[in-house]
């Protein structure tokens, strides 16, 4: 039995149609396959052992560069050189026995440049956005509201861009900042972001987890900073004014998701959402790579991006993560604050040889000597405090510059032995493709980005790649990663060579080796100012190292004293003391309650101890129960009263409506002449049709009938026995048919009476 990998490549998708050009290949889900040769569309079935397939016609004749599906995963855009071709993915007839089917398609772009670079807008609410680069400007297009209709469109100058760039790509899907950032990168290599990539009247789609995150973090940024200096320093602050833009940007967004009518229990359920009108702002540089590079974004829960770089003879690879969280502004590049002035004047002294002329007065001269020396040290003074506050702008503004930078994690650089393209692919779960010539690299970090959320920012380990390598016989035009959903076998390449020809190869995991216990070392050796404040130290090695630290107290020298332990150190002091001074509150606050609740406890007891209230209500026991029996007598009365009213009223009526006698109209008459005569006939028996006659007949048959059955001579015991048994029912059933006609006719009999009563009473008042 062929496996999955032989399956697939023995499929006849590959086999009816020219691999040559094979340009790119998209999985969905690891469900279908859809790749593009030339102007073809091709789209197979993988979750069958055959592998059924269709050929999309789209129309065009088009030349596809790219594919990819938006976030969802329900179109796939065609990157062509200055168009792009949406088609929608859904029910594709795989068991219709027709080889080529027609979806839904939009065609978008038509312009004079060519498109650079194209990608899904991940925070879109319909997912239907797609952005694209061309050489001067950025685009974005919506085929939910009109497909050619341009949702975005400024060149790079006007977004303050001066270098030409050479490709795009938004941050992580899974979180709200990420998803609004659209990362920019220039032949010069800065990367530049547009931070909210958001444009007037379009909505969002977020979740109530990725909002709560973004508010928080927000929050955090504003505390980190307001407390931190004083009001002089930060009031009309660019950046400070622009984070709290954000501040009310996300808190926005939070109260639209606490106040829908249908609020959802899951928080990682999306949700559409208008933002609040805020303008689309440029941040950058906030890294560099070398020129040339081009950008992708990894698949993952962090905002990884993977820069490379291709040349003749190596391809350079960096990776670079949004760790340090970015600030909608517009004034990234802040002027330094002005320095403090005055030291020059503070510092001029007096000349004694000359002769100063004394101030007009009564009489009274002022020493000069002394005024000068006074005035100096004012100016100081001035001068001194208003150095101080320079220092702390700077040191302002030095913080707020920190955010926002791009974290670079690694960097590597790959020799080329053949003169072929870079081929690179993000996949989903933390993992890399790389190819080049007849070698295939295959980068997986899943496992250090597993670490990362569980240990950051204590322990966080350094950034660790696992790397396999796979090589072929031809050189690599396009690949991708299948994962076998039918038999479970685990997770395939699938390449396309140069020269034609498909390979499905499966990519095993390779057992770890054991590892020798090594000595075991103290931990005042492993950790050392350097190696902490370079990787971190985790809370359970900080515990081991603390009784080491008892036992040796360590000498401290010159050598240590660095200025970013300073600072972290002051860093820690400053938390310490928050968190201290949040628990002084705490326990103000309760220490209040506790008293409060023990006085309120000594009141009550106070007067459950006392019998003075007790005694007063005995004393006064026999007087309230008078007055409530006084009331159940009035009570009495007042409800004999009122019946006695409603009888007098009752009876009145009715002797209007005897006193008063009008004339019944012709149809009353002959319905009440109906009435009597179908009452005549209940009653009668000695009409034919009346129900008396009737019954009689009925009683006389069942006589005769029984009395002509005991002449009858004697037959089969069962068969006469069955027959009475039979006859019995039917004269039961006649019997009660007959009773419950007598019941409607009684119950007939009593509404045609209160029906009379009723219009009596009508016609009486």
């Amino acid at each position: 039995m062929p496996s999955f990998g032989q399956s697939l490549a023995s499929s006849n998708s590959f086999r009816h149609f020219p691999h040559k050009n094979i340009s790119c290949f998209a999985n969905r889900d690891d469900l279908e396959l859809f790749f593009a040769s030339g102007g073809t569309l091709v789209a197979v079935d993988l979750t069958t052992k055959t592998h059924p397939y269709k050929v999309l016609d789209i129309g065009a004749t088009y030349e596809i560069r790219e594919i990819k599906l938006n976030p969802i995963k329900t179109l796939l855009a065609l990157i062509c050189l200055q168009h792009v071709i949406i088609v929608d993915l859904k029910d594709i007839p795989y068991s219709d026995p027709n080889a080529s089917w027609q979806p839904l398609k939009f065609v978008v772009g038509g312009s004079d440049e060519d498109f650079l670079s194209a990608t899904w807008h991940p925070a879109n609410s319909t997912s239907t956005e797609i952005v694209v680069l061309t050489k001067l400007r950025i685009q974005s297009f919506d085929i939910f509201s009109f497909n050619h209709y341009k949702q975005f469109d400024k060149s790079l100058v006007e977004l303050g861009i001066k270098d030409g760039a050479t490709s795009i790509a938004f941050g992580s899907s899974s979180s709200l900042p990420g998803s609004l950032t659209l990362y920019v990168c220039t032949s010069s290599g800065h990367i530049h972001c547009i931070y909210p990539f958001l444009h007037k009247q379009r909505a969002i789609r977020a979740t109530i987890a990725s909002i709560d995150l973004f508010v928080a973090e927000t929050q955090e940024l504003v505390d980190s900073i307001l407390p931190k200096y004083p009001p002089r320093v930060t009031a009309g602050h660019p950046s400070i004014n622009d984070l709290l833009t954000q501040l009310n940007f996300a808190t926005h967004l939070k109260e639209q998701a606490s106040s829908l009518l249908w609020p959802s229990s899951n928080s990682q359920k999306f949700l559409c959402l208008k933002p609040m009108e805020i303008g689309s702002f440029t941040i950058g540089p906030l890294a560099q790579v070398p020129k040339g590079s081009k950008i992708i974004l990894t698949e993952s829960s962090e905002s990884i991006i993977v820069a490379y770089n291709d040349t003749s003879s190596q391809f350079e690879i960096a990776y670079l993560a949004q760790f340090s969280p970015l600030i909608m502004t517009m004034t990234y590049d802040i002027s330094r604050p002005e320095q403090a002035n005055g030291k020059s004047n503070a510092m001029k002294k007096s000349d004694g040889s000359k002769y100063v002329r004394p101030n007009k007065g009564f009489g009274f001269v002022v020493d000069s000597d002394d005024e000068a020396d006074t005035n100096d040290e004012t100016q100081l003074q001035e001068y001194n405090k208003n150095w101080e506050f320079y220092e702390l702008k700077i040191k302002c503004m030095k913080f707020i510059l920190n955010f926002g930078k791009l974290t670079v994690l690694a960097s590597e650089a790959y020799h080329k032995k053949l003169q072929n393209p870079l081929h690179i692919k993000a996949i989903s779960n933390g993992r890399l493709v790389i190819g080049a010539g007849t070698t295939i690299l295959l980068a997986d970090y899943n496992e250090w980005l597993s670490k990362l959320r569980s240990d950051f920012p204590q322990g966080a380990e350094k950034f660790t790649c696992s790397k396999s390598i796979f090589t072929t016989d031809e050189a690599i035009n396009a690949f991708d990663l299948i994962d076998d959903t039918i038999a479970g076998s685990g997770i395939h390449i699938l390449a396309e060579l140069v020269g034609g020809g498909v390979i499905v190869a499966p990519i095993h995991t390779h057992e770890h080796k054991k590892v020798h216990p090594r000595p075991k070392e103290s931990m005042s050796s492993r950790f050392t100012p350097t190696t902490i404040r370079e990787g971190g130290i985790s809370c359970l090695d900080l515990k081991k190292l603390i009784p080491e630290m008892s036992n040796s107290p360590p000498k401290f020298t010159s050598n240590l004293r660095d200025a970013s332990d300073l600072l972290a150190l002051t860093k820690i002091s400053d938390l310490m003391r928050s968190r201290v001074f949040q628990l002084s509150k705490f326990i103000v606050a309760l220490n209040c309650k506790l008293e409060i609740q023990q006085q309120r406890n000594s009141f009550h007891g106070e007067k459950l101890s006392s019998f003075k209230v007790i005694s007063n209500y005995i004393t006064r026991e026999a007087q309230y129960s008078s007055q409530i029996k006084n009331l159940k007598d009035r009570q009495m009365q007042l409800e004999s009263r009122a019946k006695k009213a409603y009888l007098s009223i009752i009876n009145r009526l009715e002797a209007i409506k005897q006193l008063r006698q009008m004339p019944l109209s012709n149809a009353e008459q002959s319905w009440f002449r109906e009435l009597n005569e179908l009452a005549t006939k209940l009653k009668s028996t000695s009409e034919p049709e009346g129900f008396g006659t009737r019954l009689q007949a009925f009683v006389k048959q069942s006589k005769q009938l029984i009395e002509t059955l005991k002449q009858s001579p004697p037959t089969d015991q069962l068969e006469r026995s069955m027959y009475l048994l039979l006859l019995n029912n039917n004269v039961l059933n006649v019997g009660q048919h007959l009773l419950t006609q007598a019941q409607l006719i009684e119950l007939v009999k009593e509404r045609l009476r209160k029906s009379i009563e009723s219009l009596q009473i009508v016609t009486g008042v």
